[in-house]
């Protein structure tokens, strides 16, 4: 392994147009990029995902330990909850589903990435993700970044840490050190993501940003669903305890019943006027 700054599995050499997807937490790469990845890769492209947080603060890992049972449309499981995970452990088995999930979408794992320092949810600010960032963009020289959108607008102060409502302040962090690395023409081309459940927040304070909104196929849709099942599995022997599909049973239930991508590639000037308008939020 290469002594990088980063977590790096395999070759980064190849002729092909590479496509860099920052994932700020196990299963974005599924929600907010799984379209997209899938595409990507049906043209012949390769496919890198950088994982930014190690989810450790996610609220399932208490939630496992609550000797309750959860449903499933009416199906239990065959089991309660009644697992106290060590950190380490809650980390892993989210890591052994995302890693499971980059699988089933077809990418290849010598291409998925570990941030080095891995972080944790809403503990790091925009100047170190973005060095993470740039250490792996630096690597692979990737032709276009896929991140969230940086959400700059007035009415939004990441800063509260106020995580009940969209977007996610880690999203938004990875989105605004990606923008300051177009600028700094570190990176040659950007497309900024909106979560499906966001949209019609984004598009009222957005009116002059055209979204571009692609449908999955049947079976661009079929493929997703079951990359999805990568976070159902539960299986405590394992270490599997289905913590993706805990933390949000309805976006399993239904979002991936219609995958959608929803992006939008603002001009670099019309970036940088953007830019000066809002204020760059750090912790």
């Amino acid at each position: 392994m290469r002594s990088t700054g980063l977590a790096f599995l395999g070759d980064v050499h190849n002729l092909t147009r590479k496509t860099l997807y920052v994932v700020p937490h196990q299963d974005d790469e599924l929600f907010t990029f799984g379209l997209d990845v899938v595409k990507t890769l049906s043209r012949g492209d390769s496919v890198y995902v950088l994982l930014v947080t190690d989810g450790s603060e996610c609220w399932v890992k208490d939630m496992l330990a609550d000797g309750k049972k959860c449903t499933d449309g009416g199906k239990d499981f065959h089991d309660c909850h009644k697992y106290a995970l060590s950190t380490e452990d809650f980390v892993a088995s989210r890591d052994k589903e995302f890693f499971e999930c980059c699988s089933r979408l077809g990418i290849n794992k010598d291409n998925v990435h570990l941030s080095n320092p891995r972080f944790v949810d809403m503990n790091f600010s925009v100047e170190e993700v973005k060095a993470a960032i740039k250490s792996v963009v630096e690597m692979i020289n990737p032709d276009r970044v896929c991140v969230h959108a940086p959400r700059w607008e007035s009415s939004f102060n990441p800063c509260e840490r106020n995580v009940s409502m969209p977007p996610h302040i880690d999203h938004c962090f990875c989105g605004q050190a990606v923008y300051l690395l177009l600028r700094e023409k570190i990176i040659k081309d950007a497309e900024f993501f909106i979560e499906f459940y966001d949209l019609e927040r984004f598009e009222s304070l957005h009116s002059d940003i055209t979204v571009r909104r692609i449908e999955a196929n049947s079976d661009e849709a079929e493929l997703i669903q079951r990359a999805g099942l990568a976070y159902k599995v539960w299986n405590p022997d394992e270490g599997r305890y289905a913590i993706g599909w805990h933390c949000d049973k309805e976006m399993h239930s239904n979002a991936l019943k219609r995958p959608v991508s929803l992006s939008y590639k603002t001009p670099i000037t019309r970036l940088f006027a953007s830019r000066v308008k809002h204020k760059l939020f750090v912790k």
